[in-house]
């Protein structure tokens, strides 16, 4: 190993290529955190340079490149891999880019001084297109990077990507140009040439081509963008199989998979996301989240003790992955997809890894399997949504529903596929105490009662439970959708007026009690109900027999048929009640308690 302390005139004014190799991340350097402090050191000394020379002015030290060499033919440049850096490393190109096009623009003479730093002689070129530049990205990257350095690409105002940083040093570099006036641009041009080449400093760090590139890239500091799980787990993935294995894992590197998802201290990517909720499927253990480097070792540990083949393990990831994305993006067109979309808004986050072996171990080709898959999905939903309704502990921390859904894990990995689904809610049904599954009566009793859903769940989860109400009672009209992007209406306005809804007992409107009892009242499930935005704005607290009318001339849901009625003079305490006691036997029906799906029940 070899250790070079290099100018960007000794790093790239030679004839060479660095490629990033795939197990790297995509280009993730922004504005604020690297593009703007980089510009800011380069153009202070700049600033220096003009004012005293080049012997006045101290090298500014970039950091250090990690670089393995790698055989090369006649025809080729000489070749490196880049180990540690490649974000410093593209970063620098993007800025002598922009330099160079920029002076080029304005007439000066300099650019031709830049332009043997980002681009290779033609014939290297003509013996391979991507040896043009003097480094390649990542797959992803590597398209964007070359039409952006070839000048294919307008300037953009952003604030990340490849694009972003080459206009971002483009209008810096040309509004310091310029803004001194045109007298003072040439000098200003030559100082910033000599900074580029001179006074920027990197240590690159040379392996033998023999080092352990794996171990290096593990052991390192992340400097810049803090590395992923991913990061560490593709890079031993990459290193641990054969190129020709047909492996691919280049999708994982897509904005999709790289979007942050979850909230505060939970939030990760979704890549990381997978690994998390695989890793626990696989393993039937609790991994520890803290940081990255914690989430990779259990990984490690995983691999150690399979007796499988690295690739396969890594088929296997792939291929649940599929099963994950589902989990986010299946519509409800299918009775899975359902199930997924009420699943994405419960406080559910333990039980992932259960769904998704549920998802990716039963094949849906398969009627047993397929029914299993069903009755596990329904245990689970009902599970959770009778607990979120009657407001049931979640235990210490989510630990006794962690330590369900493990238990499950280990019994699902040793069951007949055909008894999948019985097994789950077996297990449900025997939870005891804080965690047993709420029955019929203490549903009610939430429902109509103790615990008004428009209050204590959020909106999302209050919409939920209605629209099912509204499904079930389409369930004899299969094919006929529930419209999308409703809304929660009150029947009795919370700002009602007393005049408009009288109380069916007392003058409300001089009876304290009466009041606080009809507040808590107007928040349960029987004075809600669904309805497009459009009519939502049209009603809001409208008087009874005005609401009526517009849910019978527009509204087109059955959860709204009965209120529609002539009959219906007025809407009060009673009928919110009756109303609560009928959505809360269908909510039942919907929801059935774990014992209901086991056979001979």
């Amino acid at each position: 190993m070899e250790t070079n302390p290099l100018t960007l005139d000794k790093l790239f004014s030679k004839d060479v290529h660095y490629s990033i190799p795939n197990y790297q991340r995509r280009y993730k350097w922004i504005k604020g955190d690297q593009w703007a402090p980089l510009w800011q050191d380069v153009r202070t000394t700049a600033e220096k340079f003009l004012g005293g020379g080049s012997r006045s002015v101290r090298s500014h030290f970039l950091g250090a490149i990690v670089l393995q060499a790698k055989p090369n033919s006649a025809t080729e440049p000489p070749l490196y891999e880049v180990i540690d850096g490649q974000q410093r490393l593209a970063t620098l190109q993007l800025l002598v880019g922009a330099v160079a096009s920029v002076l080029s623009e304005l007439g000066q003479n300099q650019a031709g001084f830049l332009e043997p730093l980002v681009q290779n002689r033609e014939l290297f070129e003509q013996a391979d297109p991507k040896y043009r530049f003097k480094i390649s990205l990542t797959p992803h990257d590597q398209a964007d990077f070359t039409e952006t350095m070839a000048g294919q690409v307008s300037d953009v105002d952003e604030e990340s990507g490849i694009a972003g940083a080459y206009s971002f040093f483009r209008r810096e570099v040309r509004y310091w140009l310029t803004q001194a006036g045109e007298s003072a641009q040439e000098n200003r041009a030559e100082a910033l040439l000599n900074v580029l080449k001179t006074k920027l400093n990197t240590i690159a760090i040379e392996t033998d081509s023999d080092d352990d590139s794996n171990l290096i890239f593990e052991t390192l500091n992340a400097r810049g963008t803090p590395l992923l799980a991913w990061d560490l787990t593709k890079n031993q993935i990459i290193n641990g199989i054969p190129q020709d294995a047909g492996l691919d894992l280049v999708d994982f590197d897509s904005d999709w998979w790289q979007e942050e998802i979850g909230a505060a201290r939970n939030k990760r990517t979704r890549i990381d996301n997978l690994l998390v909720i695989w890793l626990t499927m696989r393993t039937k253990v609790q991994v520890n989240v803290k940081t990255a480097r914690h989430i990779f070792d259990a990984f490690r540990q995983y691999v150690a003790e399979r007796d499988s083949a690295l690739e396969s393990i890594a088929q296997d990831l792939v291929n649940v992955s599929e099963h994950y994305r589902k989990m986010e993006e299946l519509d409800d067109s299918s009775p899975l997809g359902q199930f997924l979309q009420r699943w994405r808004v419960l406080p559910q986050g333990s039980f992932n890894p259960v769904i998704l072996w549920l998802m990716a171990e039963l094949d849906l080709e398969d009627p047993f399997e397929a029914e299993q898959q069903r009755i596990g999905c329904l245990a689970i939903e009902s599970y959770f949504v009778r607990r979120m309704i009657t407001g049931a502990s979640q235990g210490g921390g989510g630990q006794d529903l962690m330590t369900i859904a493990l238990d499950l894990l280990d019994l699902l990995d040793d069951v007949e596929k055909d008894e999948a689904g019985y097994c789950v809610a077996r297990r449900l049904r025997d939870s005891r105490k804080l965690m047993a599954c709420p029955d019929d009566g203490q549903l009610r009793a939430a429902l109509v009662e103790h615990r008004p859903i428009y209050r204590r769940l959020n909106r999302r989860q209050a919409a939920m439970v209605l629209r099912a109400v509204e499904e079930r009672l389409r369930s004899d009209k299969a094919g006929v959708p529930v419209p999308t992007n409703m809304t929660i209406e009150h029947l009795m306005p919370q700002s009602y007026k007393p005049a408009e809804y009288p109380h069916p007992e007392v003058d409300i409107a001089h009876d304290q009690e009466a009041q606080d009892a009809r507040r808590h009242l107007i928040d349960t499930i029987g004075n809600l109900t669904l309805v497009t935005q459009k009519l939502n704005s049209t009603m809001s607290n409208a008087p009874w027999p005005q609401k009526r009318a517009k849910l019978e001339e527009f509204d087109v849901l059955l959860i709204n048929k009965t209120l529609s009625s002539r009959r219906r003079r007025t809407w009060d305490e009673n009928d919110i009640r009756r109303r609560s006691n009928r959505m809360a036997e269908l909510c039942a029906e919907i929801w059935p308690t774990p014992e209901r799906l086991l056979p001979g029940t």
